[in-house]
């Protein structure tokens, strides 16, 4: 059986968002290293909305186990077009926390994180062949790694 056609018969989870996101983030990292920013910032991209998507779906109370749906996707508000778009994924785990708000301190790095993750990063960079200044490579990194390393926190 074709791979994609395997993998796609599998619910997405938590689980899985949280497994792909930590390979996305080595593999990304691992292309950054070697030369290759471009397809590094791509993957590493989507470990930000995988992220923020993965918290999104803990705090609204799903176990980690449970299929996450395309009507669960689309039962969030954010439109199809922006699926991708850490910023949209962050609005929303910001908003649907807003009786357990995050710590203030928190809030502050994650919306300094996506912002600069928005300034460097598009699902269009598939298209692309430019790569990053060292100054764009070392900001767009550390605000991947913070949300790696401050996933917990968003919960």
């Amino acid at each position: 059986m074709p791979f994609w056609t395997r993998i796609r018969t599998t619910p997405e989870t938590i689980v899985s968002y949280e497994q792909a996101c930590e390979a996305r983030y080595l593999e990304g990292a691992d292309l950054i290293e070697r030369g290759s920013a471009n397809g590094g910032f791509y993957l590493q991209g989507y470990v930000a909305e995988t992220a923020l998507k993965a918290a999104f779906f803990r705090v609204l109370g799903k176990s980690t186990s449970e299929p996450i749906t395309t009507v669960d996707r689309l039962d969030t508000g954010i439109p199809t077009q922006s699926q991708h778009d850490p910023a949209s994924w962050m609005n929303k785990l910001i908003s649907i926390r807003a009786p357990r708000p995050l710590d203030a301190s928190v809030e502050e790095n994650l919306r300094m994180a996506i912002h600069v993750i928005q300034e460097n990063w598009s699902t269009a960079l598939r298209y692309r062949d430019e790569e990053p200044t060292p100054k764009e490579k070392w900001e767009f990194t550390n605000a991947v790694e913070w949300i790696i390393m401050n996933r917990v926190k968003l919960v």
